[in-house]
């Protein structure tokens, strides 16, 4: 009988749980804001520091585990080997990189404030990861997971959550236990290795051939159960060989991604993930005490100056390095700009141990909720806040004096006047389907892109282009956009397609403009700006391209 009582208690937690997101999510939703946030409020209003509703916390935080282990299969299943091969530099050098200099910032500030030598460590490993689980879920949410800086700043996050087994391990180890901790760190970590090498074999033989086989059954349900059964159980075995949770199940999707039957799997998968992400975001609210923020303010203040600034500067350097523009090097920046869940896990290790203050740590919590509600602001306006950045011309020329744009090419521009052109903004899969209509058609075109990787193919295939950020109207003077007859804007997210038909339009009024948006609004939104045709993103790519061989 208690154990019925038990179990109707959750079921009511899940309840009010879904009720509360709900509520607070439609409230904030028709504010325009995230929404994220109204899941975090909702979590505030009916936690242990608020109303205290919830009966059973330590069960509701176990369900949002699962809602960690789904969001990253799938993201797994969507981020193929191809993929992450492109951007392979950037993802190892990028967050080695980041979490060194963020950890020896930390432990700088530590050792200034004289908080000693262990408890500088713990500042520094705290600060030296971000979040995976809420910038890929803000990424979704905007639509930018497969553009450019999202794609970096997921490269550059499993790297990071790599790292954490090092840094969990030697913490646990060196600090924590009596006696030498060399001999079972290097176990987890060889441990760590044989883990992914055992992914990689199996996702060439064995999982491949379960799909296959459970995909021809008569019951599609078992399809479903199937994918649980395979991103959940490789996640415990890597939580049981001390690897994380999410480095598993990213992994199992990972070794998928190729299979013929991704697509469906993420398309059986995501609903079921998007519930127990609601109940993850809302869990993290309801460890959110307000009091702590007035009680710890001077440290709460400087984690999140920390935090903020060592990693935009990092990202934004490390970017640029790799030969990146500034623009994507704020998108990076600004969207990493918090600590990570496994931050949590090291804050609690220190507190449970007595190697860090209360005090610390509940600074260390606060100061990475804060920073939490901040990233799906930081993110979605990244472009914005980097066209401020470009007000200031002298800090502009300083920053690409120091690392330079990249050199902008266009051979085709160089043999002859470019003119009743199309200009192509985008070169990913849309953008590579209206070029092979563009050369089949012989028109004169010009592709502009952002990416290094995408234009050393142009560069192969002798196609013209130019690197540059599309939104400047320098690049898109560059492409003679007053003299071409059509502009295809393939880029997605909807602040930076504006702003480039805003400007298209200032150059050149009777340009033919084929833009891709994600929504009925975005699409409403364009067409105010008389633009020639806006088409949706769900017809998709090849409906594009359809629609530009009809205006050639």
């Amino acid at each position: 009988m208690i154990q019925s009582v038990e179990s109707i208690r959750l079921l009511a937690d899940i309840v009010l749980i879904l009720f509360a997101a709900l509520g607070v999510g439609y409230i904030v939703s028709k504010l325009k804001q995230p929404v994220i946030l109204g899941y975090l409020i909702a979590g505030m209003m009916i936690g242990p520091f608020a109303l205290g509703l919830i009966g059973k916390p330590a069960e509701v935080h176990t369900l949002a585990q699962l809602g960690i282990i789904l969001l990253l299969f799938v993201v797994g299943l969507e981020f193929s080997p191809r993929t992450l091969k492109k951007i392979w530099k950037i993802s190892v050098f990028g967050g080695i990189l980041e979490m060194v200099s963020m950890f020896l910032l930390g432990f700088g500030v530590g050792m200034l404030f004289d908080l000693g030598f262990i408890q500088s460590v713990f500042i520094g490993a705290i600060i030296s990861v971000s979040s995976t689980v809420i910038i890929i879920s803000v990424l979704q949410n905007l639509g930018e997971e497969r553009e450019l800086g999202g794609r970096i700043m997921i490269g550059i996050l499993m790297v990071e959550d790599a790292g954490v087994i090092v840094i969990v391990t030697l913490l646990s180890n060196l600090f924590l236990a009596q006696g030498s901790g060399a001999e079972p760190t290097l176990i987890k970590v060889l441990l760590s290795l044989a883990f992914v090498a055992a992914m990689l074999v199996m996702g060439k033989t064995v999982l491949p051939k379960i799909v296959e086989t459970v995909s021809r059954h008569e019951n599609k349900k078992l399809f479903i159960l199937t994918m649980l059964v395979i991103s959940t159980g490789t996640a415990t075995a890597a939580y049981l060989l001390g690897i994380p949770l999410a480095l598993g199940s990213f992994l199992a999707g990972l070794v998928l991604a190729e299979s013929r039957y991704g697509e469906e799997i993420v398309n059986k998968i995501r609903p079921l993930r998007n519930i127990f992400m609601i109940i993850f975001f809302v869990s993290i609210g309801m460890s959110i005490n307000l009091f702590l923020v007035g009680n710890n303010l001077y440290f709460v203040i400087i984690f999140i100056l920390l935090m903020i600034g060592g990693k935009f500067t990092v990202l934004l350097i490390s970017t640029k390095m790799f030969g990146y523009t500034t623009k994507t090097g704020f998108k990076v920046g600004l969207g990493m700009i918090q600590i990570g869940e496994f931050s949590f896990v090291i804050a609690e290790l220190g507190y449970r141990t007595g190697s860090i203050s209360p005090t610390l740590y509940s600074s260390a919590i606060t100061a990475a909720l804060v920073t939490i509600i901040i990233t799906p602001y930081s993110i979605r306006n990244s472009g914005r806040v980097y066209e401020w950045f470009r007000q200031f011309e002298s800090l502009s020329k300083i920053a690409n004096r120091v690392f330079p744009e990249g050199k902008e090419k266009t051979e085709f521009g160089r043999k002859r006047e470019l003119k009743d052109h199309t200009v192509l903004i985008g070169y990913g899969r849309v953008g590579h389907l209206t070029v092979d209509t563009l050369v089949n058609n012989r028109e004169s075109f010009l592709v502009i892109d952002h990416d290094p990787k995408k234009l050393d193919y142009l560069e192969e295939l002798n196609f013209p282009y130019i690197y540059g950020d599309a939104t400047s109207e320098h690049i898109l003077e560059r492409a003679e956009v007053e003299k071409a007859k059509m502009v295809v804007v393939t880029i997605p997210g909807m602040i930076d397609t504006e702003l480039i038909v805003d400007t298209v339009k200032d150059l050149n009024p009777d340009c033919k403009i084929v833009a891709r948006v994600n929504s009925e609004e975005e699409k409403d939104a364009l067409k105010e700006k008389t633009t020639s045709l806006i088409y949706p993103e769900e017809l998709a790519g090849k409906s594009l391209v359809e629609k530009v061989n009809e205006l050639l």
